[in-house]
Parts: structure tokens; sequence; C-alpha cells
């Protein structure tokens, strides 16, 4: 009956049974006599029995008391209420569709609306659209047969689950309470609903996923710009009834005409019972408004980490619904119709979660109540993360880490309106009670475009003049043109060839020849930095990382307007470790290799964290612990170079020792055209614009020069020349800041190839006259910018003075992108194993870490571990 010592109180079976025998022996009498089957060792036993019964009851009671201690779901439920914490309810899984016709049509063109709440079904799974999205196919557009269409507005994503409706009636009492009762309520609802505006206004609130609504007339007094439609869209708060947008001092009370003081706040609360079940609570008339009547409420319900489905992507899916509209571009109605669609998965479902856990709460709780509830520094934005996706280890930082300290000591801040930050899942994982280290697809968030192979908003890029200054330059051009005409001037130059030695030139002659090479042309830069684009453009939409900005950017706080959140992908460095363990002599320790690893795992797991220190002295404790180690000696080594014998002064850019590792064709090393695309945008007489198809060809250039560039980089900087071996070795500073300088390098001198010779084409157009054509290569240059893959093209993002840009005649364009871009990973994965060798310091241990996104990873093998015996 004994039961192990109490924190709190202390008391337990044995303990009593000793002091009551001790004070029974010392009284004597008739209950000192305590032997086996005796009167007084009974009572004795029985009165035990119950102090140990009470005393756990108690050391229950103080436990569940406190929110750090407490184990019960329902005391953790409860303290986390009372410090104003909202318990994550299920996450739905999201994935990315798309759409492609059966057949095309006789139509040129083809418009598809896809509206939000739109259902459809596949792989066992509801599926349903999170907002309103808009796809279109062309016939003129080049690889029109494949009938692949094209999202033009909005975004293609669905959410596993569907909205459902729960109703109930309002008597009008104080603080009422209801239960939702179903399981799947989601996590779609207050500042976590997709739809979710910080204006709160009536009319958005009714385009929620999460919708509360009463009968407005039975209210006797209420704002008439809170009903829509003879309801009341009541507010949905996750923390309390509190609404912010009201302009009180006190309490937002007014009078009726019957004198009565009724609540003008329309708030409600949703949260998590102790059972797990959401409820909806509404307040008393003074801090918010009673409802009366019919309450319904409309939520989004979902399976959690059940509904998440891999290796689905291209799965087709049926629709549901019948709200999907299709019609030409101009909205005429179409030969095609729903039959004729083929919806399809363009990612997997993934990043579903269950409830939170009760670990998970005890955590967070303190830390968001202790923020605010708010995203204002890396704690809470490190807090944020870890609650709202599968994700063990995440760095946050901005400007106080980018702050750049120039040689004159004054602060260059550039990022004050962009925070970074940096996720990872667990790098390690408990399998039949052994910890494993996991691989890259089961570490890394998925969603990432260019698999984290270049760092493109790791520098400031420039951006063009703007169209106003090219119109203003154009129009005064003009002005001066008409006036010349209009005036009837006559212009004479000498000319020593005619025979009175002058020669006339006509108005237009005159312009081409000395007035516009003369007017200043807006500056361009002789260097383009990267894209002129968001960090969500480099996201799969519906994919984990997708959530997961989107939420930031809905939560987060930034500094300055137009803020980003932007995700850097991870370095992940692998590394192990050469361990000699001594054992005594006469020990038999079985599967002692399996132990250590499976000890320095688990330590790992939990000490493990971005761009931190790792000290071979901790994981030498662990393996000291073990009573038949008699010593150990552990230091530090990067995992065997997969790369032995690349050099990267070996592999030059568009050489041919590198073609037999990138075997991307269509380009050419002397030289390669480009041909692009579009409909010009024309504002004509009524304000429209009017769309006039043209293209433009331009020549890339001979790649001696990007060659050479990259070459006197990689020897200049990263590398320097051995006399013995005649090679270029990495020089012993190299790391991972300077790897990423150089891959960064490559691609903006790659970039600056495009841009040179469309430059050079508007300016030839400037100086011959053709503003035109001057205005519309430089608005082709804007749109490069906004570059983005789209299968096996490039896709370039509608402006409003270019819309369809393609490349057509060949693909030379998408396959010099995709080249930089693999070259870049393979100068990665040479220079990589440089870097991890780089972290350990003279110590032994690995703490040279040079950027925030650095992290370690041990993968160590049997072979690392070798066993002595000592003798006694």
């Amino acid at each position: 009956m004994a039961t192990s010592e109490q924190k709190y109180t202390r008391v337990n079976f044995d303990q009593v049974v000793t002091d009551l025998s001790q004070i029974l022996q010392a009284k004597e009498g008739s209950l000192a006599d305590l032997g086996e089957s005796s009167y007084g060792r009974t009572l004795i036993e029985l009165f035990a029995a119950n102090a140990d019964l009470m005393a756990t009851w108690a050391e229950s009671s103080f436990q569940n008391s406190f929110l750090e201690t407490a184990f019960t779901r329902e005391a953790v439920y409860v303290g986390a209420r009372s410090i104003g914490y909202s318990i994550r309810r299920p996450v739905p899984a999201k994935a990315g569709f798309g759409i492609s016709l059966k057949r095309t049509g006789i139509y040129p063109t083809v418009r598809v609306v896809v509206p939000k709440g739109t259902t459809f079904n596949s792989v066992g799974v509801t599926l349903t659209a999170m907002e309103d999205c808009e796809f279109a196919y062309d016939r003129t557009q080049p690889d029109f047969e494949a009938g692949l269409m094209k999202l033009v507005s909005g975004t293609a994503v669905i959410a596993e689950g569907r909205v459902s409706t729960q109703e109930f009636f309002a008597d009008g009492r104080q603080n009422q309470q209801y239960i939702i009762g179903d399981a799947g309520f989601s996590d779609f609802f207050g500042i976590n609903d997709p739809s979710y505006d910080e204006t709160q206004s009536s009319a958005l609130r009714k385009t929620s996923f999460t919708t509360v609504t009463t009968d407005s007339s039975l209210i006797s007094n209420f704002d008439p710009a809170i009903a829509q439609g003879g309801l009341v869209w009541w507010r949905i708060s996750r923390r309390g009834f509190q609404d912010p947008t009201l302009n009180t001092n006190i309490n937002p009370l007014t009078t009726s005409p019957n004198s009565a003081n009724v609540s003008s706040n329309y708030s409600v609360v949703i949260n998590t019972g102790n059972d797990g079940r959401a409820f909806v609570q509404f307040s008393d008339g003074i801090n918010a408004a009673i409802p009366y009547g019919n309450i319904t409420v409309k939520f989004f319900t979902t399976l959690g980490e059940q509904g998440n489905r891999l290796n689905v992507a291209g799965s087709m899916m049926n629709l549901d619904t019948t709200n999907v509209m299709v019609t030409q571009s101009d909205g005429a109605q179409s030969d095609l119709g729903i039959a004729d669609l083929n919806f399809g998965l363009t990612t997997d479902i993934n990043g579903g979660l269950n409830t939170e856990s009760i670990n998970s709460v005890k955590q967070n709780a303190p830390q968001v109540f202790n923020s605010l509830d708010s995203l204002g520094n890396r704690s809470s934005y490190n807090t944020y993360l870890r609650r709202i996706s599968d994700i063990r280890y995440s760095n946050v930082y901005g400007e106080d880490v980018l702050a750049r300290v120039t040689p004159n000591y004054r602060v260059n801040v550039k990022y004050s309106n962009i925070v970074r930050f940096s996720i990872l899942k667990d790098l390690y994982r408990l399998a039949n009670g052994q910890f494993y280290p996991t691989d890259p697809f089961e570490y890394y968030v998925g969603g990432y475009k260019v698999n984290g192979l270049v760092y493109l908003w790791q520098y400031d890029f420039t951006t063009l003049p703007t169209t106003q200054q090219i119109d203003i330059l154009a129009s005064e051009l003009d002005v001066i043109q008409n006036n010349l005409t209009n005036d009837g001037v006559v212009i004479t130059i000498p000319d020593q060839t005619s025979i009175d030695g002058f020669t006339e030139l006509t108005i237009n002659e005159f312009m081409a020849s000395y007035l516009y090479p003369q007017v200043p042309v807006p500056p361009i830069p002789s260097q383009v930095f990267n894209a002129n684009l968001t960090p969500i453009d480099f996201v799969v939409a519906g994919s984990e990382l997708y959530t997961i900005i989107k939420a930031l950017n809905r939560k987060g706080y930034v500094t300055l307007g137009g803020g980003q959140t932007m995700y850097e992908p991870p370095v992940v460095h692998d590394m192990t470790a050469s361990i000699n363990v001594i054992l005594f002599e006469g020990q038999t320790f079985s599967d002692v290799k399996q132990n250590i690893k499976n000890g320095i795992y688990a330590y790992l797991r939990q000490n493990t964290e971005f761009a931190t220190t790792i000290y071979r002295s901790n994981l030498e404790c662990i393996i000291q612990d073990f009573p038949e180690v008699a010593g150990v000696n552990l230091t530090f080594k990067a995992k065997s170079n997969q790369y032995v014998g690349f050099n990267i002064d070996n592999l030059p850019w568009l050489g041919d020792s590198t073609a037999q590792l990138i075997n991307q064709t269509g380009i050419s090393f002397d030289g390669f055209d480009i041909r692009l695309q579009f409909d010009a945008a024309v504002l004509n007489a009524s304000g429209l614009y009017n769309l006039s198809p043209r293209s433009i060809l331009f020549t890339v250039g001979n790649q001696t020069q990007i060659q050479t560039q990259i070459s006197n980089y990689y020897k200049g900087v990263i590398a320097k020349y051995n006399s013995t071996t005649g090679q270029y070795v990495v020089k012993t500073d190299m790391n991972e800041q300077k790897l990423n300088q150089f891959t960064t390098f490559i691609w903006v001198t790659m970039l600056n190839e495009i841009y040179t010779p469309l430059y050079n084409l508007y300016l030839d157009a400037r100086s011959q006259g053709d503003v035109e054509t001057a205005n519309y290569t430089y608005e082709v240059m804007n749109t490069i910018k906004n570059w983005y893959f789209n299968g096996v093209s490039l896709g370039f993002t509608d402006t409003l003075a270019i819309r369809n840009m393609t490349e057509i005649g060949s693909s030379s364009m998408f396959n010099y992108f995709v080249y930089a871009l693999e070259y870049i990973k393979l100068v990665r994965n040479i220079l990589g194993y440089v870097t991890a060798t780089r972290l350990i310091d003279a110590q032994g241990n690995i703490s040279n870490y040079t950027s925030n996104n650095e992290i370690v990873q041990f993968n160590i093998s049997s072979e690392d571990i070798k066993i002595d015996i000592r003798s006694r």
C-alpha cells in the first residue's frame, strides 16, 4: 500500500504507520500491541491508509492549482484560460490546386472563377477553397494545346475540412455559454481566421470562416451598422470582450429611448473548454451585449493531423459544389462547362495539427502572457512559430541583428521593416525506443521554390527609375517638337558636301540627331540586385511555409509600413564525432555503441538551436555517466566530404567540365537570343487600357566576361593559390557568410547579363527618338524583375504597362535561370564541407557561426565509436 513521498504534503502510508507506532508504544496501554494481526496494528494501518489517501488528494490539488505543475487536461486548460491564453484548436492541412482543360473549346479564351468555400473531394478527404480565385486560358499563348490554365487572381489554396453550423437559443440571461459539439471545430476563428481583418467591421465579419449571428429584431437598442440583413454579426475574440475599435473611455454603454443601458459592444469569446470542446461565451450586457433569440455559429471543421496526405501532388479532385463559373475572358458564354475541367492537387496536403497538447500549453501560455500575446520580440515570435506548426527549432531576427556599423562607426540600418526567420522540424526523432537523425525531407518545412539555393533578399536590390520620370521627359520632348513644327521653324546645318555648304533638316530629323541624345536619360543602375519580389513570391501557395508566412504577416508587428516576414532557408551542417570510449575490465555493456548514440541524440534534440554553441564536454559527460565507462575522449568533425576532388576553379561558368554535372541545354557560351511576347497596355482617351500585342528580341552576349568575373571573385576572395599543388585552395577564414556573398554575386552577375542588353536597347530607342519603344523596353525590364517559375517556363507578374509576358521561340531565358540556380547549388555543395569544418573553434567546440540561420545535425556511425578495455 505504500506510495511515493509527496512533494507538498510529504505524507505517505509508511511514514504515518511508523510515526503512530512510536507514539502508541510510548503511551503504552492496549493499543501498544503492534503485532501483525493485533487490534492496534489494524487501527494504525486504517488510519495511515486514510491519511495517505487524503495526502494524495491534497497533493493532486496542490499540483493542479499551478499551471507549471498541473498534469490533468482540465487543470491545464483552466490555468491557461485564467491568464488569457487561447488553446490552439485543430489546424487544417492545406494544399495548392490547379485547373487544366480536357478540351480547349472553340473560343480563344476561357475564364474559370472558383469562389471561396467551393468544396472538392480527393484522396479520402474534403477540401475547401480558402478564397476567391480566377484562372485564365488563352489559345494564343505558347503550349496552349496542353490546356493548362494560369492563375490570374486570388490564391489557389484549399484546406482540408468543410464549413459547418450549429444553432442555439438565447434567453437573454447574462454570461451565457454554449458548447460546440463538433470536436473538429478548427483554429480558424478570431485573429487566426484566414479572413480576419483588423477593422473587424460588420460587413467583413460576414466573410470570416467562423461567424456568430443573432436576430437583430429582438434587441431593443443596437447600432444599425452592426446589423446586416436582419442579423447581428458578432465580433469574435479569443481572449476577452474588450473591443479596441470602440471609442469609449470606460465601457461601451449607450442610452436607449427607454432609458435602459445597453452595450453597443457586440463581442463574443470562443475558447476551448475543459473537455476539449470549443465553447461560445457571451457577456453580461455591460462589458458586451447579451444575445436574444436564435444563435447561429458557422465554423470550419477539420480532421487535423488525420487530414495530412503525403505523395498526393498531381492527384485529381472531384468538385462537390456547382458554384464554379466558366465563361470567356470577357464574361461571355463559353462552349465549355465544369465537365470539361480537370481539378488537380499541385502540392501534398500537409500542415494539419491536432489540438495543442497540454505540455505545449504549459510551456507557451506563460510566454504568451508575458508578451501580451503580441509578436514584438524574438521570444514571442519563437513561441508563436512553434505553436502554429510542427516546428521544433526556430530563430527570428530583424533590425537589431542586421544593423551594420560602418568603419566610421555610423550605424547603417537597412532592414528595419524586415523580420527574418528560419525554422526546422525535428532533427532527431524517436522510433522503437531509439533516437535517429532525420533526413532533409523530414526536417525541412515544405514550400520554398528555390530550395534555399539563393539568398535573394540577403542584400539590397536597386529599383529602376519610375515611369513618371520617363513620362515627364517624353512629354517635354513632345512639347518642344510640336512648338517647332507649329512655328514653322526651318533648321539648317553646315554640310561641306552640299553645293551651298548647308543642309536643311526636318523637325523629326533634328530631334533624332541632336535633341534626343542631349536629353538626360533617367539613370539606370549598372547593377540590378535580385528581383523585385516579396518573400511570399518564393513560396508555393498552399504549402506549409505559405501558411506560416501568411500567419506571421497577419499577426506580426514590424517597424515600418509594408514590412514583411521573410523565410531564410536554414543551413544544416552535417557533422559527426570521433569517440574513443574506455570500459572497465569485466564489464558487459550490451549495445554500447547504440546506447551512446541514443544518449547523444536525446541530449542534442533538447539542446540544439540555431547558431548555438555545442560543447563537446557536455557530450563526454553523457557517455561518462554510464557506470561501465572508465573514460572517454570526443572530438567533432565535419561529415565526410562527398565532393572530394571537385574544385570550383576547374568547374567554370558554362564550362564543358561543369556541363557534366549540370545538364542544362539550350544555352550557348557564345551568346543566345531571348524573345519575349507581351501585351502593352495603352491608356486611351476614356481612361481605359487597350492591350496592344508586342514582342522584343535581345541577345545575351558571350559569357567570357561573367566566367571571368566569377573566377576572379573565387580566386580573390574565397581561395588562394597553392604553389605546391598548382591549385587554388579555399582560405582558412572561409565561412557561411562569405559563401552567401559569393553565391549572391553569381546570381547578380547572371541577372545583369539579362538587363544589360535590354538597357542598351532602351538607350538606342531614346537616342533615335522612339520614346514609345523606349518606354516599353523599360517596362519589360521592370516586369522581368517580377519573374517566377511556372512549371517548365518562366512566368512574369502583370504590371499596369505589361500584361501576359511570356518567352517564345525557345526557353533560353528559363534555361539560363535554371542553370544559375543549379550552378549555385553546385558551389554550395562543394564549399559546404569547408564551412562546416570552420564551425569548430580552437577548443574543439562548435561555435564559429557567421549567420543566424546555421544549425548543426550529428549523424554518428558505429565506425565513429572506438571501444577499449581498461584493466583494473
